[in-house]
């Protein structure tokens, strides 16, 4: 037995022996990181109203109602999940070290860490709509795995997040956090189960897939970046960046405030400052 397959196995006897075979119906996922982009849009869309930039204010209203639908969208395979009485049936050492296995034929790199406890898998090169968002590893912490069956993070490897927002690797991942939607009781049950390879499969090809009605960030606006002043989405070679601040501005604000006065120019660059510290969450 290779060096590697003994890890996979003390691992198999790990987890398998951590599976609650009573009924349980396993850790509860919440839309948060949905939760809290609307949290951070409405407080744009409050400080839009109260500066009385209608245009920002009607773009940032249209982005919360989309959010808020993804949200709704989020949450209705979480009440069916929740409402459902699980019966669960555990996998075997056996079938667990079958399954971890299993995974070096299905992916680029199988890395176990027994000291960390983390089983880690790495995708191939995602390329979505042409837009290239390259290789992620799918990380699954099996410390307490019986308490925590869904700890796992999505890390780009070679990141290309979206401009708007470089916390968005992927249009479903923020913050290494991948945004389920129909996919979460699959992906719940494969980790109660035991179903290792089943989970790795399922989140690898919720990467390779783009879902229009929920993504953090859409395909359509991912090289796209907001002025600062009309709210207006333009690409990221579209515009221009102020020479004092970097902050984004769209060619028509770039052309008036050339034309301005320079003590009065400084005084809008301080103020744009202040607001663009206001507007980040």
């Amino acid at each position: 037995m290779t060096p590697m397959d003994q890890s996979l196995l003390w691992v198999a006897i790990e987890i398998s022996s951590q599976l609650n075979t009573e009924t349980d119906r396993g850790a509860i996922w919440l839309p948060e990181q949905r939760w809290l982009q609307l949290v951070r849009l409405r407080r744009r869309y409050e400080l839009a109203r109260q500066r009385k930039w209608h245009h920002a204010a009607i773009l940032t209203f249209n982005q919360l109602q989309s959010v808020l639908k993804s949200l709704q969208q989020d949450l209705l395979p979480l009440n069916a999940a929740m409402e459902v009485t699980p019966r669960v049936v555990t996998a075997l050492a056996r079938e667990i070290l079958t399954d971890l296995r299993a995974l070096r034929d299905e992916f680029e790199e199988v890395m176990i860490d027994r000291k960390l406890k983390e089983i880690s898998v790495t995708t191939e090169a995602i390329c979505l709509q042409n837009i290239d968002l390259g290789r992620f590893e799918i990380r699954l912490n099996y410390a307490n795995y019986s308490d925590d069956a869904g700890h796992y993070r999505v890390i780009a490897l070679e990141p290309n997040p979206a401009c708007s927002n470089d916390s968005v690797t992927h249009p479903h991942v923020q913050d290494e956090d991948l945004c389920e939607g129909e996919g979460h009781a699959a992906i719940d049950i494969a980790l109660r189960q035991g179903r290792l390879y089943d989970f790795f499969t399922i989140v690898a090809n919720l990467l390779r897939t783009y879902n229009d009605s929920s993504p953090y960030v859409a395909l359509s606006g991912w090289q796209a970046v907001n002025c600062m002043d009309c709210g207006h989405a333009m690409d990221a070679d579209e515009g221009s960046d102020c020479e004092k601040c970097d902050t984004p501005v769209c060619e028509d604000l770039f052309r008036d405030l050339s034309r301005l006065p320079s003590q009065l120019l400084l005084w809008l660059h301080q103020r744009m400052r202040r607001l663009l510290r206001a507007l980040l969450p």
